[in-house]
């Protein structure tokens, strides 16, 4: 559960809006394209160290996470209506 932070600081700042989308798409050849898109607006400024690893490893980070939860046992027979064929 994330936790929400009410009192501003100068300790972090708060995005003054997100919005984002992830598109999962199957192959014909048993692979899964996947298409992220986020667009961040920021209240301040952000060291581009933070900004650019935020944009490589976040999503990378989570692809990782969430293919380790598609190869559980308990998963395997599932179905994901997420997951579409490609138009």
């Amino acid at each position: 559960m994330l936790k929400t932070i009410e009192v501003e600081s100068d300790d972090w700042r708060r995005g003054q809006s997100t919005a984002g989308h992830w598109r999962c798409t199957r192959r014909p050849d048993a692979m899964v394209e996947v298409e992220y898109q986020l667009h961040l607006e920021p209240n301040g400024e952000v060291p581009s160290w933070l900004a650019n690893s935020v944009v490589v490893d976040a999503p990378y980070q989570t692809l990782l996470r969430l293919r380790a939860e598609i190869m559980k046992p308990e998963n395997a027979p599932a179905t994901y209506q997420w997951l579409r064929e490609k138009p």
